[in-house]
């Protein structure tokens, strides 16, 4: 009897120092985020840059240099057969971190489904303001449309941007700026949990530091930064807009008041907001081939 109840208040004393290691883990993430300072976004989020998966992958070529910074690199995902669609994917990270990697798994899975995949890292904040990503964004596609055959693209291809996050408003921006840049009409836009309103209060941005916004924006304004406030009636993008129903970083507010001004103005636009998804599994899980994954492949067949 004596030793069944000291098995019990072991067992009891386990759970109580786990329980008490998450609780820590938590606050501990909680004083991150509230001392955020630039430079360590993967420390203070909890998340280290991923490899390059360990799995089956179709890379033709791996950090394509396409300037003189470092950042200025690009990986290709080639399908079996020449394509009728370029996908340009654009990591988030708040503007001053993160890496392509992220997204590796995602390129793969659109390679899989036949498009030509480019997948590109671009320069950051605080060393670089806006609009140098933008500026990236436009040497990346005119390199590719330099060399269709290399890129196993049609003449006649169609220009997807996939974005998550940061990089669900840079593709948002482009797309609506594409003119000032000298490139080919982007034709669709997708976005996820992109933070698309750059005026907005912190309470819908919480990751999105005074400190970190105005390292990102430099001398232009939030507002001239804003894909919310740069929608011109006649826009011939398409959009295709995903938030996370429990997305803490990024509110939905912010797809909800995109799409709006985008409907407003007469621009083609569907939103989706994805229950129980978080900030991060609203995109990791496309290499299933989940709703989103499939709602992305549905839009782009239209």
């Amino acid at each position: 009897m004596v030793a069944k109840i000291i098995k019990a208040l072991s067992a009891c004393l386990v759970l109580l120092v786990v329980l008490f290691g998450c609780a820590r883990c938590n606050q501990v993430r909680r004083e991150r985020l509230a001392n955020f300072q630039i430079g360590n976004f993967e420390a203070a989020n909890g998340q280290a840059v991923p490899s390059v998966p360990t799995g089956q992958n179709y890379l033709e070529s791996t950090a394509t240099q396409y300037g003189p910074d470092r950042k200025q690199t690009f990986d290709f995902y080639a399908p079996e057969k020449t394509s009728d669609t370029l996908i340009v994917t654009v990591h988030g990270g708040a503007w001053v971190a993160g890496d392509k990697n992220y997204l590796a798994e995602v390129a793969n899975f659109f390679r899989d489904q036949g498009s030509s995949v480019i997948n590109m890292n671009y320069r950051l904040a605080p060393a670089w303001a806006y609009d140098a990503p933008l500026e990236d964004m436009a040497s990346v596609i005119s390199l590719v449309e330099a060399d269709k055959s290399k890129f196993k693209l049609k003449d006649n291809f169609s220009l997807v941007l996939l974005g998550h996050s940061a990089g669900g408003h840079l593709v948002a921006q482009y797309a609506l700026k594409e003119n000032d840049y000298g490139t080919r009409q982007v034709n669709m836009a997708i976005g996820l949990a992109g933070p698309y309103d750059l005026t907005a209060p912190n309470a819908s941005l919480t990751l999105l530091s005074s400190k970190i916004r105005s390292a990102f924006l430099g001398q232009t304004s939030a507002e001239a930064a804003s894909p919310t406030k740069n929608v011109k009636t006649g826009e011939a993008t398409q959009f295709l807009l995903f938030s996370g129903g429990d997305d803490k970083l990024v509110s939905p507010d912010q797809m909800k008041s995109f799409a709006t001004e985008l409907r407003a103005k007469g621009v083609t636009v569907n939103e989706y907001l994805v229950e129980g998804r978080t900030h991060d599994t609203l995109y990791n899980r496309i290499p299933t081939n989940d709703f989103v994954a499939q709602t992305i492949l549905g839009f782009m067949k239209k």
